[in-house]
């Protein structure tokens, strides 16, 4: 549509600038919506395409052919502003450790014209609360919050089966790690009540396969 009159293009636009919504704000729960940087500026681009040798495995491993002999690596830097408001913090209580380092590193190794080789390692996501003041316990003085960290190692290998597609597989190894403190309010609502809360790290791992 092409609009000739000059009045008629500035209401065009007032009203196309009234219609679009001041401030959007999205998370992608507690998984990052992209890893390495180009991938995160792009919200979370990699699958469909090469971006760089971290999402060459995590996201897509038959992306590695494509891919010349690099190496890429980066750090999140996070600053989540948490605030609760409950119990006895009717007013609200914002958290401490408001900031967050998130690595992530790939690598690509072109072994022939069909094989490539790839590898990454990244920090998936999470999250961190701990609060001075135990508002679900005004008797408790210690510390309250929640830890979650999440992190996954990629080994890959594609195979080009002509100039512009391959296929891939990759080997995923992933860990998390959890814990929590000041919860003691929960532990009659547990069938396990002495494992609730203040126990340290609690750790996790899996394994699995990815195809592309």
């Amino acid at each position: 549509m092409i609009i000739k009159n000059k009045g008629l293009k500035i209401v065009s636009l007032v009203a196309c600038a009234t219609a679009l919504p001041m401030a959007v704000q999205a998370t992608n729960g507690i998984n990052l919506n992209g890893y390495g940087a180009k991938s995160a500026a792009m919200g979370g681009v990699g699958i469909g395409g090469t971006v760089d040798a971290v999402t060459a495995s995590v996201m897509n491993p038959a992306a590695a052919s494509f891919t010349e002999d690099r190496f890429d690596g980066g750090l999140l830097i996070l600053n989540p502003q948490r605030r609760a408001v409950c119990c006895n913090a009717p007013d609200g209580i914002v958290s401490d450790k408001a900031w967050f380092f998130i690595p992530n590193m790939g690598i690509t190794y072109k072994y022939s014209d069909d094989i490539t080789f790839a590898g990454s390692f990244v920090g998936k996501g999470g999250g961190r609360t701990e609060y001075k003041n135990n508002f679900f316990d005004a008797s408790d003085d210690g510390v309250l919050g929640i830890e979650l960290a999440i992190g996954e190692m990629t080994g890959a290998i594609s195979y080009k089966i002509q100039s512009n597609q391959s296929i891939g597989l990759g080997v995923v190894v992933a860990m998390q790690r959890f814990r929590a403190k000041g919860l003691d309010a929960f532990r009659t609502f547990s069938a396990d009540p002495n494992f609730v809360t203040d126990k340290g790290f609690d750790w996790s791992y899996g394994a699995g396969v990815r195809l592309g």
